[in-house]
């Protein structure tokens, strides 16, 4: 869980600080955060470097299971048919980041004269009424090439360094604590492997595909300090939306594509178990709609083609037709639906616009009764001034830029104006909290759609 986000000369955000802890000492995270801002402030610049841990966690097992596919395209199977081969293209398509260089390229400020770093604070676990914390620092030239990769953590009773990484000479120079690698073999296996790879993976990313070839999980496990191992654990169950792309961390292929997948025969009886619940949120965000369930094709002897269907009143008559010609806001609706189950099942989630496309009502209907629930972590941006009334001051962070340019970033119970009674709503949108945009210029705003209109005439 996040505690605490700082950027260096990442893209418009030149010396960030977002405090995400419920205090300055403890390093306790706040279950719900909303981030609000005008357009162009940086809300998305923010949410970013969350959303790109869990990317670059794969890229190493992504980089694998692509020369797999390219292999299999290319050795002219003749056990393949056409099926086999659209189901290859299409995980091909799937797969996009393979080299950390694709997923920080175009993140430094441009023109910056340092490098760029990102420092992700954390809460790793807690244990024995203790919260264990960590610290792990990303740092990166302007053309998005690694440089130093660093994680802090407890070491004997305090916080010290677990490794440090970097590249000096066209040489990698990687230092361990002491404890950071319990295993002697698997020490030897894994800085071998950091010589080769790190630079075009991170630490986590070569771990990785480590695990992806070990005997079992007990030997990995036991290989590795508890602080590295649990936070490991802890990144693989990060979840991000943004716009169309999406990366759920569920084990269940069911709820992490409710609206269509394939599913063996022997597992079938689960989308019963889960259809009910489905239809219970469907219909309470949408009395119209009468019934969810799914139907089956059979694709093979042992696996099935499941597909998201609906019954709906339109105009005075019920009507049955596959979910994905619904509307793009109950879509979205549906589409929310399993991060917020990941988010109150303790693992941490980030969605940017998270209201785009769907009513304001119906989102602070949701997070009002959701609220309490919320046992993981769950992190968003928004334009939607009704849940101010519903979330607490603290769990509502503004993110303002002053007329020279630098930008801040606060919790609303942060700003010395708000006062206990008053209404966070009417004082955000009245612009005196800040983060909203400026008042418009009508006199320009007129002229301009006048001139652009007789020029298109002229044309």
């Amino acid at each position: 869980m996040f505690t605490k986000l700082e950027l260096k000369n990442y893209k418009g955000l030149i010396d960030a600080s977002w405090n995400l802890s419920k205090t300055k000492s403890n390093g306790d995270y706040k279950s719900i955060v909303a981030l609000y801002g005008k357009n162009g402030a940086g809300k998305t610049t923010l949410l970013e470097p969350l959303m790109k841990l869990p990317v670059l966690l794969r890229t190493f097992t992504s980089q694998r299971s692509l020369m797999e596919l390219q292999k299999k395209l290319t050795d002219n199977d003749e056990t393949m048919n056409g099926q086999d081969v659209e189901k290859i293209i299409n995980r091909l398509q799937h797969i996009r980041s393979t080299k950390i260089i694709d997923i920080l390229k175009n993140s430094a400020t441009f023109n910056s004269k340092g490098l760029s770093s990102i420092t992700y604070s954390f809460l790793i676990k807690k244990e024995h009424s203790k919260n264990i914390t960590g610290k792990y620092t990303l740092e990166f030239d302007k053309n998005g090439n690694l440089v130093q990769e660093t994680f802090f953590s407890l070491v004997k009773q305090r916080n010290g360094k677990i490794f440090a990484i970097k590249k000096v000479n066209n040489e990698i120079l990687v230092e361990f604590s002491r404890s950071a690698i319990v295993d002697g073999g698997f020490k030897k296996e894994l800085i071998s492997r950091l010589k080769q790879f790190w630079g075009v993976h991170t630490f986590f990313s070569i771990l990785n595909g480590m695990e992806s070839t070990a005997v079992n999980d007990t030997t990995f496990k036991g290989s590795l300090s508890d602080s590295i191992y649990t936070f490991y654990r802890n990144l693989e169950g990060i979840s991000f939306a943004k716009d169309a792309r999406q990366g759920v961390a569920f084990n269940s292929q069911i709820l992490a594509n409710p609206i269509s997948g394939e599913i063996t025969k022997e597992n079938s009886h689960k989308l019963n178990l889960v259809q009910q619940y489905i239809q219970e949120y469907l219909i309470s965000i949408d009395s119209d709609i009468k019934k969810a369930y799914y139907q089956f094709d059979e694709m093979s002897d042992d696996k099935l083609k499941y597909n998201l269907y609906i019954s709906k009143n339109i105009w005075g008559e019920e009507k049955n037709f596959p979910f994905k010609y619904e509307s793009n806001g109950i879509r979205k609706m549906l589409r929310l639906f399993p991060l917020i189950i990941l988010a109150m099942n303790g693992q941490t989630v980030i969605y940017d616009e998270i209201d785009n496309g769907v009513h304001d009502l119906i989102l602070g209907q949701i997070f009002s009764q959701i609220g309490d629930y919320m046992d993981g972590q769950l992190i968003f941006s928004t334009h939607n001034t009704t849940l101010l009334q519903t979330f607490s001051p603290s769990n509502a962070y503004l993110i303002d830029e002053k007329k020279d340019g630098t930008k801040t970033i606060k919790s609303v119970d942060e700003i010395k104006e708000i006062k206990k009674g008053h209404n966070i709503q009417k004082l955000y949108l009245s612009g005196k909290l800040g983060g909203t945009p400026q008042t418009i210029d009508k006199d320009k705003l007129l002229n301009a759609f006048k001139g652009i209109s007789k020029l298109v005439k002229d044309f």
